[in-house]
């Protein structure tokens, strides 16, 4: 019966023991580390529009200003998505530009030509 008591009692000790270590969660200073970033980025044409889409990585809220062209698209502010008329056979630029609320930002851009189908 003591080495039973004895058993139960080491292995009570190891379930507790293992409750009070391991991992910590993540602290607020690491959430605010991450930085700005778009871990996705692809732009298509087809039927004579320009789709553009963005999977953006940081501290919310992001400001993020699209444009086509050189010329900005205020109707898509803040949307991480894109999607304009574009005239087919004409080359086109696409530059998203990010923030995040601790000022990190990052860019990127993608170009192509207008298609009138998708390939």
């Amino acid at each position: 019966m003591r080495r039973q008591t004895t058993a139960l009692f080491m292995l009570l000790a190891a379930v507790v023991g293992g409750l009070f270590t391991g991992t910590t969660p993540a602290s607020a200073a690491d959430v605010l580390s991450r930085t700005a970033g778009i871990s996705y980025f692809d732009c298509d044409s087809g039927a004579a529009l320009i789709v553009c889409t963005a999977t953006i990585d940081g501290t919310p809220p992001f400001s993020i200003t699209w444009k086509v062209n050189g010329v900005e698209q205020p109707f898509f502010k803040n949307s991480s998505t894109l999607r304009v008329g574009c005239v087919v056979g004409r080359p086109f630029d696409v530059q998203i530009a990010v923030t995040d609320a601790g000022g990190a930002s990052a860019t990127d851009r993608a170009a192509g030509v207008c298609r009138r189908i998708q390939e």
